[in-house]
């Protein structure tokens, strides 16, 4: 991953590992058929995001984790140099996958 911005305090720059074309969180099917989620489900699941870079202030994160994020604690998305990212607050996380190696499915 490619650094581009610094996260201030205890704010965390990341990416969603789900796909969101188009803003929305979306699947696959089996034949490649991009299958946009209901507007429910958009906003009733925490969500995985893969560590781009943390704040100054970030203790129990480091930059490459897995991390999943509480439901809508995220700021709206931006883009920069053709790349998606968000950030969230470290207490916002609430568990962190693996070893940062394998992404959840």
């Amino acid at each position: 991953m490619r650094k581009e911005i610094d996260p201030v305090h205890n704010q965390i720059l990341f990416q969603f590992v789900e796909d969101t074309t188009r803003g929305k969180f979306n699947e696959k099917s089996n034949g490649g058929i991009l299958l946009v989620e209901d507007s429910s489900k958009q906003v009733e699941h925490c969500r995985w995001g893969t560590v781009v870079s943390t704040g100054p202030n970030v203790k129990d994160v480091v930059e490459g984790e897995v991390i999943l994020i509480n439901a809508l604690m995220w700021t709206n998305g931006f883009r920069m140099t053709d790349t998606d990212y968000w950030i969230t607050s470290e207490p916002e996380i609430i568990a962190k996958w693996g070893d940062g190696n394998s992404l959840p499915s």
